[in-house]
């Protein structure tokens, strides 16, 4: 389990070190585990977390469906905030 942790991790490292979110243009960070999905809007340039989704708690559904509803929260959130354009991780 720990060699897959560190897998990751420099996988993450390795993305992030091209990949730069700006005020302007954040990064896009998605997470998925065994039973949750989880998005976040990030300012690399500051070193902060502009906007947070996690899976809404929808029970019962498949995980494409509450990918979908975890996509459509982001996006609401960020065009709330004028934010048009990211970039992915």
């Amino acid at each position: 389990m720990l060699y897959t942790q560190e897998k990751r991790q420099r996988r993450h490292k390795k993305i992030k070190a091209r990949v730069w979110g700006t005020k302007e243009r954040p990064r896009l960070c998605v997470f998925k585990s065994a039973n949750h999905i989880y998005a976040q809007l990030i300012n690399d340039d500051a070193n902060k977390t502009i906007i947070c989704s996690n899976d809404l708690k929808i029970k019962k559904s498949k995980k494409s469906d509450v990918a979908k509803k975890v996509g459509e929260d982001i996006a609401k959130k960020g065009l709330a905030k004028k934010i048009e354009k990211v970039v992915f991780d």
